[in-house]
């Protein structure tokens, strides 16, 4: 107990509280001043309270460290409440029905921009509709239709090729090789962009002004912090958006830390070449790590064919040499890497650029991946190979356990049959992980399918709520990939992640213990929403930034 002359700014008492600590630690108050935390105990804790303190009665509510989203698109969520979403479309009809209405409602020549549709309707390397479709709604108006949320795809319109370049016979010199960009069988682009074609379109597409990017995170944070997220690795930036970014922190707005991870083929030798490395920047809003982005299934390179398509393994996006020289190349820069890996020929090439980086990091530095971080985000399909491989090397690994509420992912769905049942039951491991002691961060990837950002649904599906009891974890072990081992995967386990003396008061009240509340109360799966557990609030720096009415 500090000095009893210390009045405190903030005291949460009277509940369970999980600090989250190497000691496994259970108080039952905790209280702040300024931005850290500066007492844990019992109610004894009260006797810090002075005239000015806000005293919160937690009536057996249970405190947590607060919640560290290991991988989002924050600004691709709060894009996605403010523009045309089409999640909740049931048929090709009602999404042609809605462009044209959104077509209605613009200035003539203007863009029209939808996003989120549903994985049922157009499936990661199928065509479910036609250019012909989008054109008959939208002659005049270029239509833009972000589909990240059924995979790495884009739907352009004719209009929307015109204007950027697109045609039977060039394609922009930023599109390697006009690899991505589909083709019917008289060499027509159909308007489907994947790949590198989509990593293009995601740039290229930009009908809206810096002041509606604006609203979108804040948007962003606003249903963040509702849900108990405190701190996010937003794991693929464009410049426009770290200056939204920057906008937010200058002008007193930004309400959550943000911890930014760099495209490193468009801006990697930019930034590399800058002076600048991982770990600049403020305590609200860090840069990361240099990413890089590989292909989704059905294109994601695999060991072994998909399922469904007889000789088809993928292919690399990008070639092995030049992964493993860019990796090396940021390492040696100052930079840590995270690497989108989804097939396991893939990661297999990650840990091949991993492996060599971290060597030479060991023989110039004396140390290893305990301070380096290089990581994996998603780790979708590993062999046990792989997965010694990674544990060897210390490789934090990022992992999305809400996708496997997704019908794509769940039992019978679209990854099994494209899998084969052995393969997908394997998908996107925990357990052995965790078992072995490697720090795994969970995050939520949206826009990825599902579309949730409450890190109930993470919880629920990695503790047995999916039925797959191959991959279980216990509660403590989900409540740490949220909280100290998802601190760790970017580098501020000595501020956050964990109630502890010194550290910053970043708090979550649930309104039950998740360790103990059953699984169906914890999310409803049928109807995909949190049941009973939460956030009452949610501090950051000691300061309430959200209260439940």
């Amino acid at each position: 107990m500090p000095h009893r002359a210390l009045s405190a700014d903030l005291i949460l008492h009277n509940g369970e509280v999980l600090c989250m600590d190497a000691a496994c630690t259970h108080a039952r108050a905790v209280a702040t001043k300024g931005k850290q935390i500066v007492a844990i105990g019992t109610e004894e804790v009260l006797e810090l309270e002075g005239p000015h303190t806000r005293v919160i009665d937690l009536r057996g509510r249970t405190l947590l460290p607060g919640i560290i989203e290991g991988h989002v698109h924050a600004e691709w969520y709060g894009r996605d409440q403010l523009t045309l979403n089409l999640r909740h479309c049931q048929s090709k009809a009602q999404v042609l029905e809605m462009i044209k209405g959104q077509v209605q409602q613009t200035a003539p020549g203007e863009w029209v921009a939808a996003c989120a549709m549903p994985i049922t309707l157009l499936k990661p390397g199928e065509q479910s509709f036609t250019l012909q479709e989008f054109d008959s709604v939208s002659p005049d108006h270029p239509v833009a239709i972000d589909c990240a949320s059924t995979g790495h795809c884009m739907w352009l319109n004719s209009r929307a090729m015109q204007l950027l370049g697109v045609s039977e016979q060039s394609h922009p010199a930023d599109i390697w090789g006009g690899d991505g960009i589909l083709r019917d069988p008289c060499c027509r682009p159909t308007g489907q962009m994947e790949g590198h074609a989509w990593n293009w379109a995601l740039r290229a597409v930009k009908p809206y002004t810096s002041e509606w990017y604006l609203r979108a995170l804040e948007r962003a944070q606003q249903d963040m912090l509702k849900v108990g997220i405190t701190s996010a690795h937003n794991a693929w930036e464009d410049p426009y958006i770290l200056n939204g970014w920057q906008t937010l922190e200058r002008e007193g707005r930004l309400r959550l830390r943000m911890y930014v991870s760099l495209d490193i083929e468009k801006y990697g030798g930019l930034y590399m070449k800058s002076g600048l490395r991982t770990g600049f920047g403020s305590e609200m809003l860090r840069l990361h790590q240099l990413k890089v982005m590989l292909n989704v299934p059905p294109r994601a390179a695999m060991f072994e064919s998909y399922e469904t398509m007889p000789g088809n393994n993928g292919y690399h996006l990008y070639p092995p040499e030049w992964v493993s020289d860019k990796v090396l190349e940021a390492v040696q820069s100052g930079w840590s890497v995270c690497a989108h890996s989804t097939g396991d020929r893939d990661t297999a090439m990650l840990l091949d650029a991993f492996e060599r980086a971290l060597d030479w990091y060991k023989r110039s530095t004396g140390y290893d991946n305990d301070k380096l971080r290089l990581r994996l985000e998603h780790t979708m399909f590993v062999t046990p190979e792989l997965i010694d491989r990674i544990v060897a090397s210390k490789i934090v690994v990022n992992v999305r356990p809400c996708g496997r509420l997704s019908p794509a992912d769940a039992a019978g769905g679209q990854h099994q049959k494209l899998l084969g049942r052995e393969r997908w039951s394997r998908s996107r491991p925990i357990r052995p992980f965790v078992e072995r002691g490697l720090p795994v961060n969970f995050g939520c990837d949206y826009p990825a399918p599902c579309g949730f950002i409450d890190p109930c649904a993470s919880i629920f599906a990695a503790t047995g709520g999916c039925g797959e009891p191959w991959d279980v974890i216990d509660r403590y072990s989900a409540l740490k990939a949220y909280t100290i081992d998802s601190a760790y995967g970017i580098g501020a386990e000595r501020d956050l992640g964990s109630i502890e003396l010194g550290k910053l008061a970043d708090l979550v009240v649930y309104s039950e213990d998740p360790l103990t509340l059953p699984l169906e109360r914890i999310w409803n799966r049928a109807t995909n929403r949190p049941v009973d557990l939460v956030a009452d609030y949610t501090i950051l720096g000691g300061e309430i930034t959200y209260q439940r009415e």
